[in-house]
């Protein structure tokens, strides 16, 4: 829900078919915060905080809540169809940026074979004129996310 100051969103977290905890952000300015079912819940979450690192540092929790909903939000867009490709541009933060679903299968675009799809360096080069808080572009290969390379792109 948008709010003036943000937008408010709550989550669950379930970890092995159990909820955990929740996930809360009142849209008002203030933090993201996890809100556990259980002291376990509570240790088991701090531990998974405790062991994050992006780009080999620590980061806050807040960062790591926020990097979960990320990560979420692409799982569901890429569940809607597993066959079709999915381009993200990456903020200075590591943060996700924008997600680009692509209508072109998988499999035409040869992005298993190829992380250097000419097409798709095309795409991102020219989606960085559009983004231009976005530092990096990676694709949904089928399996994991790859970088792509936009370094000698014609414009």
């Amino acid at each position: 829900m948008t709010t003036r100051n943000g937008i408010a969103f709550n989550a669950t977290v379930i970890e092995g078919g159990h909820c955990v905890g929740i996930i809360e952000n009142e849209g008002n300015g203030g933090e993201t915060a996890f809100f556990p079912r259980s002291r376990d819940s509570r240790i088991a979450m701090a531990e998974f905080i405790g062991a994050c690192r992006l780009d080999g540092k620590h980061l806050r929790s807040e960062e790591v809540l926020e990097l979960l909903l990320d990560e979420h939000s692409m799982a569901q867009a890429i569940a809607e169809d597993p066959r079709m490709g999915v381009l993200r541009g990456i903020d200075d933060y590591g943060f996700n940026g924008v997600l680009v679903p692509l209508t072109v299968p998988l499999q035409w675009l040869k992005l298993r074979a190829d992380p250097a799809s000419p097409f798709l360096v095309r795409l991102a080069h020219a989606l960085d004129k559009e983004y231009a808080d976005t530092a990096a572009w990676q694709f949904w290969n089928g399996e994991q996310w790859q970088q792509l390379d936009l370094q000698d792109t014609p414009s």
